[in-house]
């Protein structure tokens, strides 16, 4: 008989779960990683800076806080306190959400939170939930001075700062709603094989039927971390520093300054996400930015249910601003191979002769490892299989987000919206033998772009990346030089970069309509050091459409100049060049 089952059935559950613990705590040590990517909703201590923006605000010290998924920037507020607190001028006239919430183990507390604002009582909550946020939303037109918060439990509130909402303003304003979706790890190959049936991901292909689609999009790198990070700092993983769980202990917040998230809070945006990237939560300081901000563990079994809640929180939040200015940020993981847990309808379409287990298909159709984990070569055979239910899969997701897709139709809202559809990057296991890791296969993306400002479909063949989405996003606020802005916003012609700093190794991929250049060389991750002549590998891939006999050594000396020009703007890595 099994020790392990005999033990478990016999130990008290207080012990079980205590040993369980501990072989956790013992697993995630033996990994190396950055500790905070083990986060799992503790409160952390806050800077601040949130209040500061609102309040005059001096003494009391924040924290960041979640409940029921959702991060919030906080002060608590002990049992039958108060807390008097004052509000700068420029709150005046504005629509306010007030938040409230505790950890209390059952339902709800008894008891009662009251808010006065300038000595008249606003808001009175009875017997708050637990372990949720508890909402009030305040339409004033007076001038606010005075915030007095009454605690009238036995158990510690958290105040989440209020969040102030913006009006949409049609003589000024042209975009209301921006919208970026992710689709993780999805190529841009495999969705248009998927659409070929415009039945298939109907609601898609129905709101993003006069978009402009991109054909050559890239992903900065070849998993989620540094491209999420790309995309809202417009920077490559050399020049943002967040590429690898086992080096990125220094960063405190995984987006620079001046990023996209920035940007927009300053033009007015209220901006809500939904996270299920290990990297990409409170644990890194991801909340900053955005007044809401949930993250899922990314789970096994436990994927594809709360994916199918995206539409619905996202709907929540446009409803809650619907007077306002919106960023909202989802990315869906469901994806994400393996395909985990099918639905009912998606199994009706998969082969009789099959895995039940959809992880056990996935892993006995690999063959070999790359230089990751992650990086994998499959057996093409049963690749085929794995292909298969990602098709049933993308058209489950296609009905989930049909939900806000058809609201935004039906509610009239794709008027003075901009809505993205895209990835983080594409799959590793399309890769081939002998293959670079940067390949088109796993970079090439989608971008579909539904701007109300473009009336028909627009079909690009330029070279973009995206470190390019802020820099389009600032265009469409005339705040960037046309020439930075890919088409059909601007004239950009240059170059795409990806980069992979991962496992003591550098590579880059430089991207261009008649080549692409494939770079690899040893990294030293203790000094940060790119060493250039160090177990260097070139590889040039000539772009079937080029007719040109370009010569393969002044080909090689022009990109190797480019990539010496490029890591020595970086603030993050060093470049060591002469090595023995």
């Amino acid at each position: 008989m099994n020790f392990k089952k005999i033990l478990k059935d016999l130990a008290p559950p207080i012990l079980t779960k205590f040993l369980k613990q501990k072989k956790k705590i013992s697993n995630q040590k033996k990994t190396q990683y950055d500790k905070r990517r083990w986060w799992e909703g503790n409160d952390l201590a806050g800077d601040n800076l949130r209040f500061k923006e609102i309040f005059k605000f001096n003494s009391n010290q924040s924290t960041i806080s979640t409940l029921n998924n959702e991060t919030r920037d906080c002060i608590k507020v002990i049992p039958k306190q108060k807390l008097k607190i004052s509000f700068l001028g420029h709150v005046n006239n504005k629509e306010v959400l007030f938040s409230f919430g505790n950890k209390f183990s059952e339902r709800s507390i008894e008891g009662n939170y009251q808010v006065y604002i300038d000595g008249k009582k606003k808001i009175e909550i009875k017997n708050p939930l637990s372990k949720t946020w508890n909402n009030s939303y305040v339409k004033s037109d007076i001038k606010y001075k005075d915030l007095e918060i009454i605690n009238n439990t036995n158990y510690v509130m958290y105040f989440a700062c209020p969040i102030i909402f913006n009006q949409f303003n049609k003589a000024k304003d042209n975009y209301k709603n921006i919208i970026y979706i992710i689709l993780d790890q999805l190529d841009a190959k495999s969705l248009k094989e998927f659409e070929k049936d415009p039945e298939d991901l109907k609601f898609i292909n129905t709101f993003f039927d006069n978009s402009i689609d991109y054909q050559n999009f890239f992903a900065s790198a070849e998993w989620t971390l540094p491209c999420f990070s790309s995309i809202f700092s417009g920077k490559t993983p050399s020049s943002h520093g967040y590429f690898d769980l086992k080096t990125s202990e220094n960063i405190n917040d995984v987006v620079p300054q001046n990023n996209l998230l920035e940007y927009l809070r300053k033009k007015g945006f209220s901006n809500f996400g939904i996270s299920k990237s290990k990297g990409h939560h409170a644990g890194f300081n991801f909340q900053k930015y955005f007044d809401r901000l949930l993250y899922y563990h990314d789970q096994a079994d436990g994927t594809h249910k709360t994916d199918l809640d995206y539409s619905k929180k996202a709907i929540d939040h446009l409803e809650l601003n619907k007077n306002g200015k919106n960023f909202i940020f989802l990315h869906f993981m469901s994806s994400h191979t393996p395909f985990y847990e099918p639905s009912i309808n998606e199994e009706s379409n998969l082969d009789l002769e099959r895995y039940g287990d959809p992880s056990k298909e996935f892993y006995d159709a690999i063959l070999e490892n790359g230089d990751t984990k992650l990086d994998t070569i499959m057996d093409s055979n049963k690749l085929k299989k794995i292909t298969q239910r990602q098709k049933e899969r993308m058209k489950s997701l296609d009905i989930a987000l049909g939900q806000l897709l058809s609201y935004m139709e039906k509610k009239d809202m794709k008027k003075n919206s901009l809505v993205i559809l895209s990835s983080d990057h594409g799959p590793h296991y399309l890769r081939k033998p002998n293959e670079p890791l940067l390949n088109r296969s796993i970079l090439n993306i989608p971008l579909k772009i539904f701007d109300y400002k473009n009336k028909e479909k627009k079909i690009i063949e330029d070279y973009s990346c995206q470190t390019d989405i802020f820099p389009l996003i600032k265009g469409l606020f005339e705040d960037e030089n046309k020439e930075n802005l890919i088409p059909p916003y601007g004239n950009k012609n240059s170059p795409i970069l990806s980069e992979s700093i991962f496992n003591n190794k550098y590579k880059i991929s430089i991207r261009s309509e008649k080549h692409t250049f494939h770079f690899s060389c040893r990294f030293d991750p203790e000094n940060f050091s790119i060493l250039m002549n160090k177990d260097t590998k070139i590889y040039i891939d000539y772009n079937i459409k080029n007719n040109s006999t370009d010569n393969k050594e002044n080909l090689k000396s022009s990109y190797l100049n480019f990539i010496y020009d490029h890591l020595d703007k970086s603030k993050v890595v060093n470049v060591k060049r002469d090595i023995n």
